[in-house]
């Protein structure tokens, strides 16, 4: 366990839950808010359904129960489904679909517009939170509209449609990804060598997809509280 690991972990820490809909452009979406007491900092879980419904179901829960565990760090959470209650109906009917990163991209900013004039986390930091193309979604936000984000993580991202866009984050960035998943090691090697502000990639070594493995699940989770915690608390 690294040093910024050795913070307060205190299990037992209450948290209130507050559901959510925001509304970003003409869409409304619903997410969880949950703030344990004396919270430091806000991380913005965002889920986007870029597979079947098995896969994007175990994808939401794994991002549900890294939100139980930033719980236990201090860290108030925002996990929020990216697609609205009509796109799902579609996907229902029709198959997941080809999320737009644009698409996303400007959700991620709607909600965090919200979460910054929202009472109860206004005075919070902010991180962002995705995978696969989410997480590319994450960076672009990050990049045009620094002012509202102080964190970023993308795990597994589809740093490839962001690009264009790394040179401009200023967020401090962490990127995570499968060690013998050798396409997405190279994508993310070359966002490293563009991103100029603060930055780690790290490689979970011995797997082709994440969160697959209890034990591999525990260290990416702490991998991100750390990141987290270290640049949303310092600043609370």
């Amino acid at each position: 366990m690294s040093e910024t690991s050795k913070h307060d972990k205190s299990p037992s820490r209450s948290a209130q839950n507050i559901p959510l809909q925001i509304t970003v452009g003409a869409m409304n979406l619903y997410g969880q808010l949950s703030q344990p007491v004396e919270a430091q900092g806000l991380v913005l879980l965002g889920h986007c359904r870029e597979k079947t419904d098995e896969a994007s179901t175990f994808a939401q829960q794994r991002l549900i129960d890294l939100a139980h565990f930033f719980s236990t760090l201090g860290l108030a959470t925002f996990v929020v489904d990216l697609s609205t209650p009509e796109e799902r109906e579609q996907e229902s009917q029709m198959g997941p679909p080809i999320c737009n990163c644009e698409l996303l991209r400007q959700r991620f900013i709607g909600l965090a517009e919200y979460l910054v004039e929202y009472p109860a986390t206004r005075q919070l930091s902010i991180g962002y939170l995705s995978l696969g193309i989410g997480g590319a979604a994450a960076l672009i936000a990050a990049a045009e509209r620094p002012d509202l984000v102080t964190a970023v993580v993308s795990v597994n991202g589809r740093v490839d449609l962001a690009c264009s866009y790394l040179h401009q984050i200023i967020a401090p960035t962490l990127l995570i990804v499968p060690g013998e998943d050798e396409l997405a090691m190279k994508m993310n090697q070359e966002a490293m060598k563009t991103i100029s502000a603060q930055k780690q990639l790290v490689e979970i070594p011995g797997v082709t997809t994440l969160f697959s493995d209890p034990t591999v699940s525990e260290t990416i989770g702490w991998q991100i509280g750390d990141w987290f915690h270290h640049w949303l608390v310092k600043l609370a």
